[in-house]
């Protein structure tokens, strides 16, 4: 382990050694660590390096190994483990046929990555009996161990960057890049510091300096994408038990409290006009402020808004924000409705686009709801200076923050 670790360690920058058996700094032995070469004195002897292994902690975190029998996922959830990851914060974690770097904070571990040699402790030993079978995982392999010594190293060089996301080329880890860009996208600070840039079609994108605050961003990105797409369900949103800060809003009505109904659906409220045979032109409709006693905790308030979609038949408790939400400069429920006018679509509206209306109602407050989540990521990514450019250039240093 530790020659296979010095060697992946040596053409970095900084080099990274691995060093076995560190000293106990309160948490227990873990078996190694890995530290970087300017953590140590130029030319330190070995009598040197021991005596500083007392108090310093590895810069690219701690190793356990255990054997092939052993559960990754079990050993992660350990004491011993959680002890280490206290201490040390990051922990490259083995069986041998696994790989795990994992992130120990106060809500427990995270899985930063993983790598699967073998499936199970048998084809582990099948491996080894042929090893000529593990060739074709061996690019990726070591691209997982660089980018394991790599971490928390801030990828501040722009090389640095280019090649981190190079050696993600994969579908999946292509969606892990495009979903930080959503939800650095989506976070409203990042908006407001942005709009010259957005509007000249050049905004940057900034990237976090670790795995980990890329993670955090990516899976932030992957609940806005799942907002976005009606054809996603989102349980708690759209599906299951509806959340609670949500139950309030959007619901349709009758003005009488009669039961809706299949006639009622007709959406004829001056929301759109057909003009010259094709185009849709939208309308004033009807909008009016909403009261009750459910909204006084509900969110996005203070200010709530009934939608009509004809003289008797409303969409109840549509925060203002909601409401004024708009995507490409349109504003969204406002043009859904202009083209489900009766006039223009020649019919009323079907049971699932009434549930859609409601659902989009729902999905928007959620994914607004997210805001303060979605301005935290964008301030770690933002504060590491390092940038995509969207106007074909290499990766480039970011200017400094406002």
């Amino acid at each position: 382990m530790k020659a296979l670790l010095d060697a992946v360690g040596k053409d970095l920058e900084p080099k990274v050694r691995c060093i076995m058996n560190l000293r106990n700094q309160g948490a227990g032995l873990p078996d190694g660590g890995l530290f970087t070469v300017d953590q140590f004195a130029r030319r330190a002897t070995n009598d040197e390096i021991d005596a500083a292994l007392g108090s310093m902690k590895p810069s690219r975190g701690a190793i356990e190994v255990k054997p092939p029998s052993r559960s990754l996922g079990d050993l992660t959830k350990s004491k011993q483990a959680s002890d280490y990851g206290t201490a040390y914060r990051h922990m490259l974690l083995t069986n041998l046929r696994e790989f795990a770097l994992v992130e120990y904070g106060e809500n427990g571990p995270t899985w930063i990555e993983r790598f699967e040699l073998a499936e199970d402790e048998a084809a582990f030993w099948r491996l080894c009996a042929a090893p000529s079978k593990a060739k074709t995982l061996e690019d990726r392999f070591l691209d997982f161990l660089r980018r394991v010594l790599k971490t928390p190293a801030p990828l501040t060089e722009p090389e640095d960057v280019a090649w981190f996301l190079a050696s993600y080329a994969d579908e999946k880890s292509a969606t892990m890049i495009w979903h930080h860009a959503l939800a650095i996208c989506y976070a409203p600070e990042w908006l407001a510091e942005n709009g010259d840039a957005i509007r000249a079609d050049y905004p940057r994108i900034p990237m976090p300096d670790s795995r980990g605050a890329l993670d955090r961003s990516a899976a932030l990105g992957a609940r806005v994408a799942s907002l976005l797409d009606p054809e996603v369900a989102v349980d708690g949103v759209t599906t299951g038990k509806v959340r609670e800060d949500l139950r309030k809003l959007g619901g349709l009505r009758r003005d009488d409290g009669v039961t809706l109904g299949r006639d009622d659906l007709a959406v004829e409220a001056r929301w759109g006009a057909l003009q010259r045979g094709s185009i849709v032109m939208p309308g004033p409709g009807k909008v009016t402020p909403a009261d009750g006693p459910e909204l006084a905790s509900a969110p996005l308030g203070p200010t709530f808004l009934d939608i009509w979609l004809n003289q008797k038949v409303f969409l109840h408790a549509v925060p203002e924000p909601v409401w004024n939400f708009s995507v490409g400069g349109y504003q969204v429920m406002k043009k859904w409705l202009s083209y489900r006018e009766k006039a223009v679509l020649g019919r009323a509206l079907s049971l699932d686009e009434a549930r859609h209306l409601t659902s989009m109602v729902r999905r928007i407050s959620a994914l607004l709801i997210m805001r303060d989540e979605l301005n935290a990521v964008y301030r770690e990514a933002r504060d590491t200076h390092t940038c995509l450019a969207s106007d074909g250039a290499d990766t480039v240093a970011c200017p400094e923050a406002p």
